[in-house]
């Protein structure tokens, strides 16, 4: 149990005049500021240093609607979080709250006047107006985008071997097709602006603006992050008005748990690279006051979650044509078009290792990795990271097949109500303040877990008929739309009055 022993029981509804603030601390402001365990004296609270940074993935997206999702999935999954010093005899004061979470949102790229703060005080109004409409032209495009995934759909075909070169075949000639023929309609037209075009923009942009947009929206999470801190990109302290106010005062925190989702993983992992490479850059110059600012940000570091994350996609599809044959993955990872590779300092065995990922809260015997990638079979975006290594070629990631059986495609959006995962974060933002979580275990070298998925019931049952009929869809499907599309572009035209 995650409460501590209150007045009334635990079994029953607290009666309308009986607030009990230290049970349901549902806000930052709640927390304690003072906590005790096993009889020891106060002392100040780290659930008040510790927050959770989320980045969201692809479509339309709400300022706020990530952080308020994943703090609802936060509150359902702590009753499977055992808090490690709480004990039912004792008189702590104190309970496992639901963290402090803040959202990197950055679905507005194509608002001008967001990406460019500083525009009111140098541009006039008719200024203003121009570059926002040839922001939005840039930005904004369902045809060039549609032209992009074909485009990149057959790449694939170039890039796969023996039997995902079939998939890719089948993939390369279904997705553009189905994307083309949702361009008439108006309400698909903006759904592929909303959703494929945030990828292509991201993956290849076009143009000193849409790279400028790229840059500054890297620039702008970046600097979200660098806020929970205090800081600024220069790693120095921001202003007490330039800070995050948490209850009318400025807050800063010590350590973060950085979660990223989907394409929101691709864009953090670069951010995180430049991040890397400006510490090593000023710990290489040797100057003290550096130092301290780098070990700020080390510091702060404290695991990096990806969630339903195509990292793997995008490290194997933007990767040079030509590849020496001898050449490591850390090689190939290093030349890829859209991704920019940690620097091996930071990496397991690089000198610099051992200041992220170290949680003040953690044992020295922790074993768990920095990086944690939680994907489904179910999910065709996520995917076990394998291409991520250190000169060594040793995997830097620890790669978790979450348990539970997904409806596909639909599993993509599925981690944030998934207690199995949601539990890993609070983990990992009170690591030594919680017991050992068993909740998920790796897919691929668990024998065990293979074994238990086809114990045979009527729920697995239905779950891999409904496997077999999305495979039967994938393959049958573009035989079908090819022997009748004369029909098919028929009807659309009756439909659309052509």
């Amino acid at each position: 149990m995650t409460a501590p022993k209150l007045t009334f029981s635990k079994d029953k509804r607290p009666r309308s005049n009986d607030l009990q603030d230290e049970r349901y601390q549902w806000r930052f402001q709640r927390m304690p500021k003072k906590i005790k365990y096993n009889g020891d004296s106060e002392f100040s609270s780290p659930f008040r240093k510790s927050a959770v940074f989320v980045v969201h993935g692809i479509g339309e997206q709400v300022y706020t609607e990530t952080a308020a999702t994943l703090r609802k999935g936060t509150e359902e999954a702590l009753s499977i979080v055992e808090p490690k010093f709480w004990n039912a005899k004792e008189e702590n004061n104190w309970i496992l709250p639901a963290p402090y979470i803040r959202d990197a949102f950055w679905a507005r790229y194509h608002d001008f006047e967001w990406l460019e703060p500083n525009a009111k005080d140098t541009l006039s109004k008719g200024a203003i107006n121009f570059f926002t409409r040839l922001w939005t032209l840039r930005s904004q495009g369902a045809v060039r985008s549609v032209g992009w995934l074909m485009g990149h759909s057959f790449r694939l075909i170039k890039k796969g071997r023996n039997l995902t070169w079939l998939l890719y075949c089948v993939l390369a000639i279904l997705i553009p097709f189905i994307a083309i023929l949702m361009l008439p309609h108006p309400k698909s037209r903006k759904f592929l602006t909303q959703y494929l075009n945030d990828v292509r923009l991201y993956l290849s942009p076009k143009g000193d603006i849409e790279c400028h947009i790229v840059q500054r929206l890297e620039y702008a999470i970046g600097g979200e992050f660098l806020k929970l801190l205090g800081l600024n990109w220069d790693f120095e302290e921001l202003g007490n008005g330039e800070k995050i106010t948490i209850g009318g005062e400025p807050h800063s925190f010590e350590h973060v748990t950085w979660v990223a989702h989907s394409l929101g993983s691709v864009i953090s992992y670069n951010v995180i690279s430049d991040l890397l490479n400006k510490c090593e850059e000023l710990r290489e110059s040797n100057d003290t006051n550096d130092n301290q600012k780098v070990e700020r940000v080390e510091k702060a570091l404290s695991r990096f979650i990806t969630l339903g994350s195509p990292l793997d996609k995008v490290a194997f599809l933007f990767s040079p044509c030509e590849i020496p044959e001898d050449a490591t993955e850390r090689d190939t990872l290093e030349r890829n078009e859209v991704l920019r590779a940690w620097p091996e300092s930071y990496l397991p065995g690089g000198k610099y290792e051992k200041y992220i990922g170290k949680n003040s809260l953690q044992s020295d015997t922790s074993k768990q990795k920095f990086w944690q990638n939680f994907y489904y079979g179910t999910d065709p975006v996520s995917g076990h990271l394998s291409l991520f290594t250190n000169k060594r070629g040793d995997n830097i990631v620890e790669n978790i097949h979450t348990r539970g059986r997904r409806v596909p495609l639909a599993s993509h959006v599925a981690y944030w109500n998934d207690s199995n995962v949601i539990a890993r974060i609070i983990e990992a933002n009170y690591f030594g303040f919680t017991k050992s979580c068993k909740t998920c275990e790796p897919y691929d070298d668990s024998r065990e877990y293979l074994n238990k998925i086809w114990q045979p019931s009527i729920a697995k049952i239905i779950y891999f008929l409904g496997q077999a009929f999305l495979l039967i869809l994938l393959i049958g499907l573009p035989f079908f739309l090819w022997c009748f599309h004369d029909h098919i572009f028929s009807a659309i035209k009756n439909l659309f009055g052509i």
